[in-house]
């Protein structure tokens, strides 16, 4: 029972509940995904992606897509890694627009809508 509160009272802690029409009294709520992303509700809220839009950055591709999309290339080019970095920093650049900064949105690179795919990258996992 304890248990279950802490993680229950960790994803509603800052959250207007009446609002997103969840519980904080239903423990299912906080593995449920409110914007269908394929991201629960407490994974989204412990890493300040929006619970209530499927695209929080809003570059063309759903959060649990894009995660997907970085967990995977950033494993290829860093093998070196730990899970544990890969994830932080795929997170981080899910809840960026634009990661190289080219003006043109993940979301239609990653799509192949544009020439230009990052493919270059520096020893910290930054594209340049």
């Amino acid at each position: 029972m304890e248990i279950r509160n802490i993680i229950v009272d960790s994803i509603f802690a800052n959250l207007d509940i009446c609002h997103y029409y969840l519980d904080p009294f239903y423990f299912p709520d906080a593995q449920g995904d409110l914007d269908h992303d394929g991201l629960s509700n407490l994974f989204e809220y412990e890493r300040n992606m929006s619970i209530n839009d499927a695209d929080t950055d809003h570059d063309g591709i759903d959060d649990g897509a894009e995660l997907q999309y970085w967990e995977h290339r950033l494993s290829e080019l860093h093998s070196n890694w730990s899970e544990e970095q890969i994830l932080n920093m795929s997170v981080n650049y899910t809840l960026n627009p634009d990661v190289d900064g080219d003006n043109i949105t993940d979301g239609k690179e990653i799509k192949g809508y544009s020439v230009k795919i990052i493919t270059d990258w520096d020893s910290k996992g930054e594209p340049m």
